[in-house]
């Protein structure tokens, strides 16, 4: 990749701030950066920052723009999964349970209701966020626009007015997708000003999944969106 037009391969690791206690975040990221990462990819919770509706919190353990500050000053760049559902083995996929008690409501989708939240939220998170663009000189240089969607659903309209949400609140970098690599969930899962990432294990069967990436987007760079090293786990089974 290019940045400000200086070559910049972009290595990057999962620190999710809203599971490690502030105190923590400065000795965890100078860790990683040390062992040769130069971004940090965060998921950015919705449920956790606005609890209950209207109400927001970025307080404590959500105190995302120290979280920003942090990196930057330790001279890491973000790649800023900020999606209405994250998943990230997180309650909903950071979807607020408020949400669900809304009648004939549709999540993740162009339903009046859901992208009224959506929007309502991101208004508050871009009035926050938009000092630590990298436009802005900050350090956060890609934004997610959805987790998986095309494992989920098929509506590019969602994801357009997504995009233009993100926009319209000040998310003015480039937007990146993560989908798994079968044409299916590519095709419903990203639109074509993202730039598309394989999520695949980080294993030899990662490498066909970026042969087969590469042919579903000859025009962009190869891109990892998720790289797994373990496996989910679940209490009492085996």
């Amino acid at each position: 990749l290019y940045l400000n037009g200086e070559h910049f391969l972009m290595l990057g690791g999962d620190f999710h701030y809203f599971r490690t206690h502030p105190a923590g975040w400065r000795r965890r990221m100078e860790l990683m950066k040390d062992f040769g990462l130069n971004c940090i990819t965060t998921y950015v919770p919705w449920n956790a920052h606005e609890p209950r509706e209207g109400e927001f919190c970025f307080e404590g353990i959500y105190d995302l723009p120290l979280f920003l500050q942090t990196a930057q000053e330790i001279g890491l760049k973000v790649i800023f999964r900020c999606s209405p559902y994250i998943c990230a083995e997180w309650d909903a996929g950071g979807i607020p349970s408020w949400l669900l008690k809304k009648p004939n409501i549709c999540l993740r989708s162009c339903e009046e209701q859901f992208m009224g939240a959506v929007k309502r939220y991101f208004k508050v998170l871009g009035e926050l966020v938009r000092p630590y663009m990298f436009s802005n000189g900050g350090p956060i240089i890609m934004a997610g626009l959805e987790n998986e969607y095309g494992s989920f659903g098929n509506n590019i309209e969602y994801l357009k007015q997504l995009a233009k949400v993100y926009r319209d609140s000040g998310i003015d970098v480039p937007l990146s997708s993560a989908n798994g690599v079968d044409p299916f969930k590519y095709w419903h899962g990203t639109i074509e000003e993202s730039w598309n990432g394989a999520d695949a294990g980080a294993n030899p069967t990662g490498i066909s999944d970026l042969k087969s990436l590469s042919k579903l987007q000859p025009d962009k760079p190869l891109m990892a969106g998720e790289a797994w090293v373990g496996n989910i786990m679940f209490w009492g089974k085996n």
